[in-house]
């Protein structure tokens, strides 16, 4: 299963696991998808990780920077949860 979380995150899904995965643009022009979570066996482990990843890959420069990145990161995983409780609805 393939459900679009928002316009460049994929959350991917297969019998034993699941993991999300960002689009981008190859230098050709091709899209291309990077992997940014780990491997899980549930939905909930898969966003933890996301999150994981993403803040301990963060760069900010002070506590306010971090704070925000943090939160910004946190709404966006609320709504990707969203997004995946309607594509479960009309399964």
């Amino acid at each position: 299963m393939r459900i679009k979380l928002d316009d460049t995150h994929i959350l991917i899904s297969e019998v034993e696991c699941c993991w999300i995965v960002k689009l981008s643009k190859s230098k050709n022009g091709k899209m291309s998808e990077r992997r940014v979570s780990g491997y899980y066996r549930t939905v909930e482990d898969t966003l933890h990780s996301y999150f994981d990843k993403h803040v301990n890959a963060n760069e900010s420069a002070s506590i306010r920077a971090l704070r925000k990145d943090i939160q910004e990161t946190h709404d966006d995983i609320h709504d990707w949860i969203q997004e995946i409780k309607k594509e479960l609805e009309r399964s």
